[in-house]
């Protein structure tokens, strides 16, 4: 094995560790203080999951508050949104076909010659527009 490539997976292996530290640091160290705060008030009795199933539902997929701010800038939020989560179950819809029904030892629809499925290669990379 070349030298380079030993070097590289030492540096690889000493940014990740980098990375989780800071991580931890940032996220679990700096919010200790407020952690410890509020422990007496949080608690599985007191969350509401219907409050919160409908908060998601409204601020994630309508995204209701922008759309109280701007019709425009709704419109352009929700198109971004739902592009993106089209292409990732159109990318995922692929990897399946083209992946892991091969794998399983079943007939590749992907590739046989009767079967065109070329177009859904190019379904991904158009779903964001």
């Amino acid at each position: 094995m070349e030298t380079y490539w030993i070097v590289f997976g030492v540096a690889a292996l000493a940014a990740l560790i980098t990375l989780d530290v800071g991580l931890y640091k940032r996220l679990v160290a700096y919010n200790r203080i407020s952690w410890e705060r509020y422990r007496p008030y949080l608690s599985r009795a007191a969350a509401e999951p219907a409050a919160m199933r409908r908060t998601l539902i409204d601020e994630v997929v309508l995204q209701r508050t922008l759309h109280r701010t701007s019709s425009l800038r709704w419109w352009r939020h929700t198109l971004i949104f739902w592009g993106f989560a089209l292409l990732f179950l159109t990318e995922l819809l692929a990897v399946v076909f083209r992946d892991a029904v091969p794998a399983f030892g079943w007939r590749d629809v992907w590739r046989e010659p009767g079967i065109r499925c070329g177009w859904l290669s190019d379904l991904p990379s158009i779903s964001p527009v």
